[in-house]
């Protein structure tokens, strides 16, 4: 996998070259204003890009080579990270016409139903990204030793450990903000809609689980029974863990000797979701639920769960407005608590804080190349160990 990523981003530097009348450039720009609570990092991703940044912009890149066969590039500028390409694969549509088309490189995870519509303008009509496809939970996925004999640390005091503040390094259930390497086949067949993909990481660590010798297998089977309306399910199993890493300075076992006593590649993170979304005159109504389960190293439980959902509603009530609104969902599995001197010790908790986020918003688009959203978020945890969050916003996106 690591050569097929290598062998893609070589195959579009030199295929951009020869065909110049042919190379598609186009793009974004996001200028934001926030308010309330604007030093949270509740939507920050792990390299320091977020949706709520004062200054983004995108740039995508298309090569058609032939009517079948095309190059998609696209690069994010986020004032508060380094740019970096989001995207870079290859297209090969109706290798079997309908029934078969390929996409080669790094691409948009295939599970679910909000992969692709994350990319385009006008197609997030809020500001924020769906709960399940960023936020980070307490759980850790670098597991630690803690001796020469490589014993585990407690994983679950150390989980726990994280409820009372958010962290911005956490595990998400998915990871919209990194794509993943691969290749995914997709078609269709009458009202049906498939897609297959084997990528190199997990969704939950779509960038450093390729340090184990693991790969993700991804499923989507949907149904298009009338126009506008869209159903199916999901599901994807990987190796999540990149790696462990020793908990103190004394420990002087070896990376190898840690890989001989823990696989792993026998980690898994298993998820399954159900979508659905229908398209109707000036309405758009999109959802999605999904489960996730983590073997976790070191756990008493063995494994921890986790599940989340939203509904995105919007309505179009002239040509030029819009009101919108999602509203998410997160709730989590429960775990002992083996905190020292905690006021739970011994008793069964959820491994991090369930929550409820509203995102109302409403849009003027007061052109074709640009809108101008005004966007309430509120995070509003079920537990007072951890402060709600609310973020007043009013951007303005321009394409070109």
């Amino acid at each position: 996998m690591r050569i097929l990523k290598f062998a893609v981003l070589l195959f579009i530097g030199f295929s951009t070259c020869p065909l110049p009348a042919q190379l598609q450039i186009s793009g974004d720009f996001m200028y934001t204003q926030k308010f309330l609570d604007k030093h949270t990092y509740v939507n920050t991703n792990f390299r320091g890009d977020d949706p709520f940044n004062a200054v983004r912009g995108r740039l995508f890149a298309r090569n058609w080579l032939t009517d079948d066969i095309a190059i998609f590039t696209e690069f994010l500028f986020d004032i508060s990270a380094p740019v970096r390409m989001n995207g870079a694969y290859a297209v090969f549509n109706n290798v079997v016409p309908d029934l078969v088309n390929l996409k080669i490189g790094l691409i948009p995870s295939p599970f679910g139903n909000y992969g692709l519509r994350s990319t385009y303008f006008n197609l997030n009509p809020v500001i924020g990204v769906p709960a399940l496809w960023h936020y980070k939970t307490s759980m850790i996925k670098k597991p630690k030793i803690i001796d020469n004999q490589a014993t585990l640390y407690d994983a679950n005091a150390r989980i726990l450990d994280n409820r009372s503040a958010y962290s911005q390094f956490g595990t998400p259930i998915g990871y919209d903000a990194c794509w993943d390497t691969g290749i995914e086949m997709n078609g269709r067949l009458h009202k049906f809609e498939y897609a297959v993909a084997l990528t190199n990481n997990a969704m939950s660590n779509p960038t450093y689980a390729s340090e184990n010798d693991g790969y993700q297998y991804i499923a989507r089977l949907g149904l298009n029974p009338v126009m506008g309306m869209r159903f199916g399910i999901s599901g994807a199993l990987a190796s999540y863990i990149g790696e462990m890493e020793p908990a103190t300075e004394n420990v002087t076992i070896t990376e190898d000797e840690i890989r001989e006593q823990y696989d792993l590649d026998s980690y898994y993170q298993r998820v399954g979701g159900v979508y659905f979304e229908y398209l109707f005159r000036q309405i758009q109504f999109y959802s999605e639920w999904v489960y996730s389960g983590w073997d976790v190293p070191g756990l008493m439980e063995e494994t921890l769960n986790a599940h989340s959902g939203y509904a995105e509603l919007r309505w179009d009530f002239t040509p030029s407005w819009y009101v919108a609104s999602r509203i998410d969902y997160m709730g989590f599995s429960e775990i002992e608590d083996t905190r020292a001197g905690s006021a739970t010790l011994g008793e069964d908790i959820a491994f991090d804080v369930p929550f409820v986020r509203i995102e109302p918003g409403i849009g003027w688009r007061f052109r074709r190349e640009g809108m101008i959203k005004c966007v309430y978020q509120l995070t509003n945890y079920t537990e007072s160990v951890r402060d709600n969050v609310q973020i007043l916003a009013l951007q303005l996106h321009m394409v070109f």
